[in-house]
């Protein structure tokens, strides 16, 4: 089955549930999208810091699934406009995410699943404890909080998928310079 892996905020592996739902997968291409981001409690948008971090942790997610023999597409276009393009391109049969904390991507989850011809599989985002862990049973609270659903948090063990898909976009090597601009420039 040929899979896109949608990471959004969970850009670690070891505990990545929609890793770990994508491991059948006979072809995976794993995806993030990182747009201009819209500035939601300031007038400037991410700061440099930031934007470095960010750029450091696609980095270091990319060299760990190098090791793994993956690599990892960056797009700096939105979702809504990558993946429907990527479905045809590589004719997907369908794409896992995580569940999404914020309601701008809460918006793109839905309108995702609404356009999409294909399944949408979305598994718990990263928590400190799966379910089982919990010293008490979440079953007393399900009708408490929205946040709490019946979903499982069992997740296969790992194996290899088949066959990577290549996608012919090159990790941005200029995202990951911090420096300024005209600092770059004299290199």
């Amino acid at each position: 089955m040929r899979t896109i892996l949608w990471l959004q905020n969970d850009l670690r592996l070891h505990d990545n549930a929609a890793l770990h739902a994508s491991l059948d997968a006979s072809e995976l291409l794993i995806v993030t999208c990182w747009p201009n981001p819209k500035p939601w409690c300031n007038n400037t948008g991410m700061g440099p810091q930031r934007q470095r971090f960010l750029a450091e942790s696609l980095q270091g997610l990319n060299h760990e699934l190098t090791q793994l023999g993956q690599t990892l597409h960056v797009s700096k276009a939105s979702p809504e406009n990558v993946l429907p393009e990527l479905v045809e391109r590589y004719e997907i049969d369908r794409i896992i995410t995580s569940q999404p904390q914020a309601y701008n991507e809460a918006q793109t989850l839905e309108y995702l699943e609404r356009t999409l011809d294909r399944p949408l599989l979305v598994t718990r985002g990263n928590t400190l404890f799966d379910e089982a862990q919990l010293p008490f049973h979440l079953t007393r609270y399900r009708n408490t909080s929205p946040h709490l659903d019946n979903r499982s948090s069992t997740a296969p063990q790992a194996r290899p998928c088949r066959r990577l898909l290549t996608c012919h976009h090159p990790f941005p090597k200029s995202a990951m310079d911090s420096r300024p601009k005209r600092l770059r420039d004299r290199t």
